[in-house]
């Protein structure tokens, strides 16, 4: 089985351009509750990392992860695969290979200086 890489986030103390890592707001579903103050710090087609403070979840937890990238409003549904103190290890019940492709593009157009006029 082929598995696509996973996409990281720069390192939350890199200032030289925010817009590059992933570290994207994130609201985590539960039991209809809504999570807040998650940030996405890595994915790949299948799987998402998320930081969380204050929220620990068993694996095979379902969940719905709901944010925002590139103007585009991601409903996802996962099931917990990990937890630790730094976060969640999600495995999506769909495959998001567009999600990724998404993030790579737009981390390319980041670090291509032609990209800016």
């Amino acid at each position: 089985m082929h598995r696509e890489p996973i996409t990281r986030a720069a390192s939350p103390d890199a200032d030289a351009d925010p817009g590059l890592g992933l570290e994207l707001p994130v609201f985590i579903r539960y039991r209809k509750r809504r999570f807040q103050g998650a940030r996405l710090r890595a994915l790949s087609s299948d799987e998402l990392e998320v930081s969380v403070h204050s929220l620990t979840l068993p694996p095979g937890t379902p969940v719905e992860l709901e944010f925002l990238h590139s103007g585009r409003q991601w409903r996802l549904p996962a099931q917990v695969a990990r937890g630790s103190r730094e976060g969640l290890g999600l495995r999506l019940d769909v495959p998001q290979p567009e999600l990724l492709r998404n993030v790579q593009n737009k981390s390319d157009e980041h670090m291509n200086p032609a990209a800016y006029p």
